[in-house]
């Protein structure tokens, strides 16, 4: 009878190697899972993205509509507006950024009316080449649109 007391005493429980094996292979695994995760884009990223998803939409409106259309920036974002009626007007849409994340023109704009936007899609797909500069903490990120309006973002 000692005999098998001592034995099941023995088996009754895990010892440290095994605990910290465990312990080792679950730590190894979250690890692994954590590193297979996607990274999220930064703020400064997500808006650069937007601003050139608007850029392409507003020369769709501009062709489609047979109007000059144009953005026109501000302090904190910019408003999209349209010649109607021998006058810009503001239309639907437009963007105001974070306070982490401004804007700025990175070529001159030559000289314009006070009231016109920064930059305007002619309907005839003919469009002057802008570069634009997104920035939040120690991102930059260059949205720039071509002649052809092809829109390309860069980070810097």
């Amino acid at each position: 009878m000692k005999n098998t007391a001592a034995h099941s005493a023995r088996e009754g429980g895990f010892t440290l190697v095994e605990v910290l094996m465990v312990v080792f292979i679950v730590g190894l695994s979250a690890g692994l899972i954590v590193l297979t995760l996607p990274q999220r884009d930064s703020v400064s990223l997500v808006e650069a993205k937007a601003f050139a998803s608007d850029l392409k939409e507003v020369q769709d409106i501009a062709i489609l509509s047979g109007q000059p259309t144009g953005i026109r920036l501000n302090e904190r974002g910019y408003s999209i507006v349209a010649w109607r009626r021998d006058a810009w007007t503001a239309q639907r849409g437009g963007r105001t950024f974070p306070s982490s994340v401004g804007i700025e023109v990175r070529e001159p704009l030559g000289e314009r009316p006070e009231d016109w936007p920064d930059l305007i899609f002619d309907p005839t797909t003919v469009n002057a080449a802008m570069s634009f500069r997104i920035r939040g903490g120690s991102d930059r990120f260059d949205v720039s649109i071509n002649e052809g309006g092809e829109v390309q973002i860069e980070q810097r």
